[in-house]
């Protein structure tokens, strides 16, 4: 998971790392995992969540937004690239255009 030393840990916090590790490794949701187990799925959320803090385990969401500079505005042209992999280019001056509305469009390509 990551290069930090396990040794660090008290023996509880060692028990439910095994098991995000094997959740992990099985490839289930942590529901169906949790079921499977015997396992409370607010204990294992709340686990996973201590064992992130303290950096044994890494953060499991990739950031959702990304940091946008505006350069010089003259002649420019707006590009988006949708998760989905469908590009949406808004030539300058486009800006009266609903922006909202065109992204909803293109999400459902």
């Amino acid at each position: 998971m990551t290069d930090k030393p396990d040794h660090k840990l008290t023996v509880q916090q060692s028990d439910w790392l095994e098991k995000l590790k094997a959740c992990k490794a099985s490839g289930k949701s942590m529901k169906a995992f949790a079921a499977s187990e015997g396992l409370n799925l607010q204990d294992l959320y709340s686990w996973k969540k201590t064992l992130v803090k303290k950096g044994v385990l890494p953060r499991s969401r990739t950031p959702c937004f990304q940091q946008v500079q505006i350069m010089d505005t003259a002649g420019y042209e707006c590009r988006i690239l949708l998760p989905n992999g469908v590009a949406v280019i808004l030539p300058g001056g486009a800006h009266d255009m609903n922006l909202s509305s065109i992204l909803h469009s293109a999400k459902q390509l």
